[in-house]
């Protein structure tokens, strides 16, 4: 793995929604698209920290595949999380890209070099034994991004 932003931040895979309505954007996503999710899954599994902090949050989430894109509905069910901030400040819809990096630390160490501390992380409930993180980086860029290590060797 290069060491440089361009090296590291490859490839987006994701694009991720919060929502108030999952059942509503499911009949959504079918009436414009005519697709069920590929899977629905509800969180939390074991690891899930919020702002450093064991995370006590529930949530429902459904996957849907666009080729080699995926789009993730996120409804925030209990407890404190950054999808529920999120739906507290008053927003609902695009929330994060997700990034598949080679290197969970390494991808760690440099966004945590360029002062942008993770909000959110866990393990993948989809695919065991890899990672997830959500930055807090709507300030610089105006927008939240996410990595996971899918790519990990």
């Amino acid at each position: 793995m290069g060491n440089t932003g361009a090296d590291i931040f490859k490839r987006i895979s994701q694009i991720g929604f919060v929502v108030r309505d999952l059942e509503k954007t499911k009949e959504a996503m079918m009436h414009v698209f005519e697709r069920e999710p590929d899977n629905v899954l509800q969180l939390p599994k074991d690891g899930i920290k919020y702002h450093g902090s064991d995370g006590e949050f529930t949530a429902v989430v459904a996957f849907y595949f666009f080729g080699d894109m995926q789009l993730e509905f996120i409804q925030p069910l209990s407890g404190k999380s950054i999808w529920q901030d999120f739906l507290d400040q008053g927003k609902e819809g695009l929330h994060h890209i997700r990034f598949s990096v080679e290197s969970f630390s390494e991808t760690r160490d440099f966004v945590d070099g360029k002062g942008i501390p993770i909000s959110q992380e866990g393990f993948s409930a989809l695919a065991p034994g890899l990672r997830w993180a959500y930055f807090d980086s709507e300030d610089p860029l105006g927008f939240i991004f996410e990595m996971f290590n899918e790519y990990e060797k």
